[in-house]
């Protein structure tokens, strides 16, 4: 009977010894690790998509009613912080009408998508679709999925497609996009001043793509392609478009006799060969203008590879001199 009573003694003292040995251990491993549950959080935040459980706005699109969640776009969009959040209208409706510039509201429920799940699904997407939801996102100020899709797009330039890309870059003001379309073209210079796209381009997007050094290929074939781009807007620009083109020829490094001769080919008018004769007299007293060279940051820039284009399509050389 002793024997039992001190066996319990023991037993009892000893378990508080136990338990802080067990608290001690747990510590140990709280100070070195963290229980990540991020999946199973954000797996809730998705499934708030088109819901309308804890839903306090209601977007009305196109005459459709969606259920959203004020807190989650705010957190991704500049526009909807400002809108819910900054004491506008808005901010106390809990309907709101918002238009799309022009988009539909698939375009739109993918763009809210991403709100909630931080992905963009392109892989189905048409090319209209993409730039569609590209312009939704510039409309709504999400930036980082601008930025997602800027560099998706950038990797995605080809000969097919290089002129809308530019063209989306250039009108939304998108620099990272655009750097990566004008390295492209940098590459493919003939082929740009060759295509019938380049007809459709604006003055400033011209003089974007025309002003930079790298863009590596014969002045002349450069001064060919302003000059049917003269001809086929010379209805409907100013001179001060047409000047704005022209000023990016580096006509310089053309010889008199092939520029009249571009002229003729193009069948501009006397009011145009006069203007481009007088240019050519205004800088032609000027120190001569720098070359242009291949840009080591797009995909063809070697010389030799350059050279044996501009040998093929019968231009001249000037950077050998």
């Amino acid at each position: 009977m002793v024997f039992i009573y001190f066996f319990v003694i023991i037993i009892v003292t000893s378990t508080p010894a136990c338990f802080g040995s067990t608290k001690r251990n747990l510590s140990a491993i709280a100070s070195d690790e963290q229980a990540d549950l991020s999946p199973s959080y954000f797996s809730e935040i998705k499934s708030l998509y088109l819901q309308k459980k804890f839903s306090d706005v209601v977007l009305i699109v196109d005459n459709d009613r969606i259920p959203a969640h004020k807190l989650v776009l705010a957190l991704n969009s500049e526009y909807f912080s400002a809108l819910f959040y900054r004491g506008l209208l808005e901010t106390f409706q809990t309907d709101v009408t918002l238009e799309l510039d022009g988009a539909s509201v698939n375009s739109f429920k993918i763009l809210l998508k991403y709100a909630y799940s931080g992905q963009l699904n392109l892989g189905n997407l048409e090319s209209n679709d993409i730039i569609e939801l590209f312009g939704l996102l510039n409309l709504f100020n999400f930036p980082k999925a601008l930025i997602g899709l800027s560099k998706y797009l950038g990797g995605k330039i080809d000969v097919h497609n290089m002129f809308p890309m530019f063209g989306l870059a250039h009108h939304y003001q998108q620099k990272e996009l655009t750097a990566e379309s004008l390295n492209f073209m940098d590459s493919h210079a003939l082929r740009i001043l060759q295509s019938q796209d380049f007809l459709s381009l604006p003055p400033e997007a011209i003089q974007k793509i025309l002003i930079r050094d790298t863009f590596y290929t014969p002045e002349l074939d450069i001064f060919r392609a302003v000059c049917r781009w003269i001809k086929e807007h010379k209805d409907n620009i100013d001179l001060e478009d047409r000047t704005k083109v022209l000023s990016n020829v580096r006509i310089t490094l053309i010889n008199i006799e092939e520029l009249l001769t571009v002229i003729e080919e193009t069948q501009l008018d006397n009011l145009d060969i006069l203007e481009a004769v007088e240019l050519r007299k205004l800088l032609s007293s000027r120190k001569r203008e720098t070359p242009r060279h291949p840009n080591p940051n797009s995909i063809a820039s070697s010389s030799q590879a350059t050279r044996k284009i501009i040998h093929k399509y019968g231009g001249t050389n000037y950077y050998d001199n």
